[in-house]
């Protein structure tokens, strides 16, 4: 009889053992859900922040910064990251962007924090670096890469963006001609160093990466023979900048004039 008790003793402990265990299992796959929600969820921070940022480096009164960095972040939901980065360098020697829409840094959130990795555009995108952005407020990132070293790249080590918001310094309207279209804007507060550079950085037109890095003194033709553009034909003249892209299919003209205090621009598509 005792042995008997003690057998259905011990069968009730293990049992009750197996019960809690499968209890203690359950919490755990609970908790762990929970973790992995948080982990992926959007830092609030970080929520808000898609669209354009720019760091931008001058010397003395150089019509052309030293370096000029846009980072455009495409998504910020569900624990991503993504965003492209235009790196113009050594006062427009040195370029690091892509033409198309490309994604080169990517990553999650830790903490407060992105950590992300990022390709260069002028060297293997094999080859990666490391990067870490803290927002600082609403409208300012701070950008600091952590490893990079080994591969060519041009953005900046460590610098603060701030947020491109739209103004009323630009005033554009949109023109038909035959065979073609266009658009003239009025640019305020600018010079025609700027307005060039920034239809290169902005990819205001198509092929615009294949452009000079800066504008040349006196008329100059550069062959591509790329992507059915044949060339692009610089016309210099006092206050203004004529520029012919010159296709297979047509021909697309890019002029810059400064007039009193604004910049006039236009850009018109042709057909054949």
């Amino acid at each position: 009889m005792k042995k008997t008790i003690i057998t259905a003793l011990v069968l009730f402990s293990f049992l009750t053992g197996c019960k809690k265990n499968e209890t203690n299992n359950d919490d755990a796959i609970d908790h762990k859900a929970e973790l992995k929600t948080e982990e992926t969820k959007t830092p609030e921070a970080f929520a808000s922040l898609k669209g354009e940022w720019q760091y931008e480096y001058s010397t003395n009164d150089d019509e052309l910064p030293e370096m000029l960095f846009t980072l455009s972040i495409l998504n910020t939901e569900n624990g991503q990251f993504e965003a492209q980065y235009c790196a113009v360098a050594q006062k427009g020697k040195k370029i690091d962007c892509s033409s198309n829409k490309e994604i080169n840094v990517q990553g999650g959130y830790k903490a407060d924090k992105v950590l992300a990795s990022f390709y260069s555009f002028s060297d293997s995108k094999k080859t990666k670096g490391e990067v870490e952005l803290e927002v600082i407020n609403k409208d300012s990132i701070r950008w600091t890469i952590k490893k990079g070293a080994s591969f060519e790249f041009y953005a900046p080590t460590s610098c603060i963006l701030t947020r491109v918001t739209k103004t009323e310094s630009e005033d554009c309207k949109d023109i038909e001609v035959e065979m073609g279209s266009g658009r003239e804007c009025i640019l305020k507060n600018t010079d025609l160093a700027k307005a060039y550079s920034d239809i290169i950085k902005n990819k205001e037109v198509e092929e615009s990466n294949y452009f000079l890095s800066a504008i040349p003194k006196e008329n100059k033709s550069v062959s591509v023979n790329k992507n059915g553009l044949i060339s692009i034909d610089y016309t210099i003249t006092k206050n203004k900048v004529a520029i012919s892209m010159n296709y297979e299919g047509g021909v697309t003209e890019v002029t810059l004039q400064k007039i009193d205090t604004t910049i006039k621009k236009s850009i018109y598509h042709y057909a054949d």
